[in-house]
């Protein structure tokens, strides 16, 4: 990507540009422009952290959230980001992650005055920064997290497949992505959950349980790693999908589909995550895209 004078004139608009060739420690990168009043933005958790800068040229870090965050953009207010894979915020930074967590920070306190300087013009001009290094990655991290996101995944087994102990793993993927294994699993239910409900995504079949450790990394957007289930005598709906959170399926059936034990369940974790129920998050996501 290098659309950084290519934005589209007048009113607000958000896009995102992957990398041509998948990066392991980027996973996009992004712009945004807020409308002449202005808003406040509910950004949900994703595992991700990114380097924003703004329209004035200062630059942040944002680290990954457990929940909810509600920053006020200014009207007409122009940003550009890079979002770093969960399992590269550590690597990418330099750092570790759990540092960040829930935290903004100015670029400049994480890296030297010229190394910075460096980064917020890249991102701007949406080029890679140079200072990322690839071969910092951590392929057990990767490994991890596939399996953790996969529906049903216990982490004592995540653990014996990666031959290392729960308290072992817990450390390693805290360091590198700022979240304890299970807060991973938490947000990619919820991740599943909002993809689920975005598109009427059709399966059949039993829930999928835990599966083997795959030999790379995955995308939490990766379509496997939603779940293969099926709920009985219950169909998409697409001609109400207004009243069915979006996708036609109800929401007792996205619940399964993404992987809660049951409707409260779901209910429970979206308000903890997003700050309101799952109908009125739905309704929210429909009213602003």
């Amino acid at each position: 990507m290098n659309g950084s004078d290519t934005a589209p004139p007048g009113g607000p608009f958000y896009r995102e540009h992957r990398p041509v060739v998948p990066h392991p420690l980027v996973e996009c990168w992004w712009e945004q422009r807020a409308g002449a009043g202005g808003h406040v933005q509910r950004v949900l958790p994703d595992a991700c952290a990114d380097v924003i800068v703004s329209s004035g040229g200062g630059a942040v870090v944002v680290g990954p959230a457990i929940s909810v965050q509600l920053p006020r953009l200014a009207g007409g207010e122009h940003l550009r980001g890079l979002r770093l894979r969960a399992a590269g915020i550590g690597a990418a930074l330099g750092l570790p992650a759990q540092e960040l967590r829930d935290l903004q920070v100015p670029l400049r306190e994480l890296f030297p005055a010229l190394d910075a300087a460096r980064i917020t013009d890249q991102v701007r001009r949406g080029d890679l920064p140079t200072v990322l290094d690839p071969g910092a990655r951590d392929r057990r991290v990767e490994r991890a997290l596939a399996a953790l996101r996969r529906p049903l995944s216990r982490v004592a087994r995540v653990a014996g497949e990666l031959d290392v102990s729960e308290r072992h793993l817990r450390r390693l993927v805290l360091a590198h992505t700022g979240l304890e294994p299970r807060m991973v699993q938490r947000v990619a239910r919820f991740q599943r959950f909002l993809l689920l409900s975005d598109r009427p995504v059709l399966w059949d079949g039993p829930v999928v349980p835990d599966q083997p450790v795959p030999p790379d990394g995955l995308r939490l957007s990766d379509p496997s790693v939603l779940p293969d289930v099926s709920v009985a005598g219950d169909r998409p709906d697409l001609s109400d999908r207004a009243g069915r959170g979006g996708s036609g399926w109800s929401l007792a059936a996205l619940a399964a589909r993404a992987g809660y034990a049951d409707q409260a369940h779901l209910s429970r974790e979206v308000r903890a995550l997003s700050g309101l129920t799952p109908s009125t998050l739905l309704a929210e996501r429909r009213h602003t895209t």
